[in-house]
């Protein structure tokens, strides 16, 4: 992979972390049952924010890593990165 490439895939690989740890906080956050009714409602428009979000860079990461696979003849392994293909398989 260029160099772009690989900081690119580490932004966004950063930024789904990000929107995970948003996402458990708000769930959280939610678990307490605030009684503040205009609380409970941001944190539901939040988590729903978050939710939207987070699946929009999840398919973007997705087309992103099979370009890699594709361009490169990888194959990509959770949290290893990319690995060569063995016999073109």
């Amino acid at each position: 992979m260029t160099e772009h490439e690989m900081i690119e895939f580490d932004q966004v690989h950063h930024l789904l972390l990000q929107l995970e740890t948003a996402k458990n906080q708000t769930v959280m956050a939610l678990r307490k049952k605030p009684k503040d009714v205009l609380l409970t409602s941001h944190l539901n428009k939040i988590q729903s924010d978050i939710k939207s979000t987070s699946d929009i860079y999840n398919q973007l990461h997705q087309k992103f890593i099979r370009h890699i696979e594709k361009k490169y003849n990888v194959t990509f392994q959770l949290f290893r990165g990319p690995t060569m293909k063995l016999n073109g398989n």
